[in-house]
């Protein structure tokens, strides 16, 4: 899609058929469906060239766009407007407004972004009166995890988060990060430990990250690192980290990478690890393998506990096993308690998904399954020792979460 300062990505739709073309009689009545152009602004951002796709392919299919007397103003079709607007408002929510021939849609987040969607789907612009103005509140909440939008609940915000490394479905990662930027931007986690992090991540999804002014914990093996951590360097200091490849897992992605930080307002010290256990593979005992991986993660855990006694730590990501399994019990043993049981605040979630269908003839995610079964099943996990209180533990359920991976981000709130 070529950048001019004005981009019509979508122009003259050709109506349903019976629809009756705009022409000089003085009959108000209007089709509901009418030809229209898209207008974007020249830099348009992922989520303003997605939105323009989703209407496209709504509009197509079964939608409807609000009857207009577009002989009133002098034109052959409805311009449609999207724009981005990150000024501050009282309420989380998105604008829609139409005036003189022209649909104009604006919102302020990504969250909005994602109700917008919502919006669309249920058909609602066809409501909309010409002159009319309409400022739609997007509510969060706890039973989808988005309460975290609008407040915070610890001193510490951390994410965990399997970004899904490959392509599926034509979802290539190259498509996916911009919004996987977007999740990092709206829920600005003062830490965060990603897995399946791939040398493509590496290449492009960590100049995105020190865009957000994020850095990464350093590793001898750099973009092999599957593990990595990044950090807010305007809110923490990195006192130590270090990072380790599991042993006899002969695969390269599974490891632990680890750092203590000093938080810079309240000067607590404080210990965040990150991790991904082997997955099923034919030819390979994947539970023994498992068991191995949670004693050596288990052994990184108490040591730093030994070095840094009395401060809070929490060991989370990927584990590839749920709750009483081997490896569980192994970290349980070892004093390790499951935050999700401590949590005040927390939505119950499997969280890992099939992965979503996208559509490369019509550029949107075609088609996505929400998580089966609650938390007990879940096989991303966050542990701690006594000293972190949990106050939240959530897994943002929203069409953008469940489209850029087949894993939920998980995000937890502590003192």
């Amino acid at each position: 899609m070529k950048k001019t300062f004005f981009i019509i990505c979508i122009l003259f739709c050709i109506s349903l058929c019976g629809c009756i073309s705009p022409d000089t009689s003085n009959d108000t009545t209007l089709p509901s469906f009418q030809n229209y152009a898209v207008i974007l602004p020249q830099n348009a951002d992922a989520t303003e060239n997605y939105l323009a796709n989703y209407l496209k392919d709504h509009l197509d299919n079964n939608g409807a766009l609000p009857p207009v007397d577009l002989n009133k103003y002098g034109k052959n079709h409805l311009e449609i407007v999207i724009t981005r607007s990150p000024e501050q408002k009282e309420k989380l929510g998105f604008e829609i407004w139409l005036n003189e021939g022209r649909l104009s849609i604006s919102y302020h987040s990504l969250r909005a972004f994602e109700e917008l969607l919502k919006f669309i789907d249920k058909g609602k612009l066809v409501d909309l009166k010409d002159a009319e103005r309409l400022f739609v509140p997007v509510e969060s909440s706890e039973s989808d995890g988005t309460l975290l939008c609008e407040k915070r609940l610890g001193d510490v915000r951390a994410m965990y988060y399997n970004v899904y490394s490959g392509s599926n479905n034509g979802a290539t990662p190259s498509i996916r990060q911009p919004f996987q930027k977007e999740l990092i931007r709206q829920y600005s986690p003062d830490v965060a430990g990603f897995q399946e992090y791939s040398s493509a991540y590496h290449n492009v999804f960590t100049p995105m990250l020190k865009d957000l002014g994020y850095e990464e914990l350093s590793s001898p093996r750099k973009d092999l690192n599957c593990t990595p951590i990044f950090y807010k360097k305007d809110t923490l200091e990195l006192l130590h980290s270090g990072h380790l490849l599991y042993s006899d897992t002969g695969d390269y992605s599974k490891s632990i990478s680890w750092g203590i930080f000093l938080h810079k307002e309240n000067g607590k010290i404080f210990g965040f690890l990150n991790t991904h256990f082997m997955f099923r593979r034919d030819g390979i005992d994947a539970n023994a393998l498992r068991v191995s991986n949670s004693k050596e993660a288990l052994g990184v855990f108490l040591e730093l506990q030994t070095r840094y006694p009395g401060i809070p730590l929490i060991l989370g990501g990927d584990f590839n096993c749920k709750k009483g399994s081997d490896p569980h019990e192994i970290l349980s043993s070892g004093g390790l308690v499951c935050a999700f049981e401590e949590a005040e605040y927390k939505n119950s979630t499997r969280g890992h998904h099939q992965f979503s269908v996208y559509d490369t003839e019509r550029e949107i995610f075609s088609q996505y399954t929400l998580p089966s079964g609650n938390h007990n099943s879940a096989i991303d996990h966050v542990y701690k020792n006594s000293f972190a209180l949990i106050h939240s533990y959530f897994m943002p359920t929203t069409p953008i979460t469940l489209c850029c991976s087949d894993h939920l981000p998980v995000i937890i709130e502590f003192s």
